[in-house]
């Protein structure tokens, strides 16, 4: 991997501190019901300290993935319908249509046609998550856009 590679990694500061504030709560709710009083040592050492980050930081990474598959895998996928099928207007349970209007709100007829019709004149014929998925490769293709979209990501 060369020097430049590092940049093309989409990981701020804010992931940091996002699975470390994660882990931290995580710690503290263990510490706090099983009485360990990790957090209320009066002069902690610093390697304990540095544990204790590692650990916090660590438990974040573990916190976020079990709230992804919880959340994108199972409730977003299987429940709610993923966007690249509703934006492209699939219709909702009506249930769910009710409970979340925003969520199924589908693209612009004119839009999704010209989404349509681009990717026909790439030779690519699928629908929902293959055309989302074909639809990405093509516009990250460009090194400005993906830039663009990382940098949104990371908003």
């Amino acid at each position: 991997m060369g020097s430049g590679d590092i940049s093309k990694i989409p990981f701020t500061v804010y992931d940091f501190f996002a699975y470390l504030f994660a882990g931290s709560v995580l710690v503290a709710a263990v510490d706090c019901r099983y009485g360990y009083q990790w957090l209320l040592q009066k002069e902690p050492r610093a390697v304990f300290i540095i544990f204790l980050l590692g650990l916090a930081y660590v438990s974040g990474h573990l916190v976020a993935h079990l709230s992804s598959w919880l959340l994108e895998q199972l409730f977003v996928a299987k429940v709610l319908k993923r966007p690249s099928r509703t934006l492209m207007g699939e219709p909702p349970a009506p249930i769910l249509g009710r409970l979340f209007p925003g969520y199924y709100k589908a693209l612009p007829q004119e839009t999704q046609q010209r989404i349509k019709i681009q990717s026909q004149r790439k030779g690519f014929e699928g629908s929902g998550e293959s055309l989302f998925l074909h639809a990405y490769a093509v516009v990250t293709a460009d090194e400005r856009v993906q830039r663009r979209l990382d940098e949104f990501r990371n908003i």
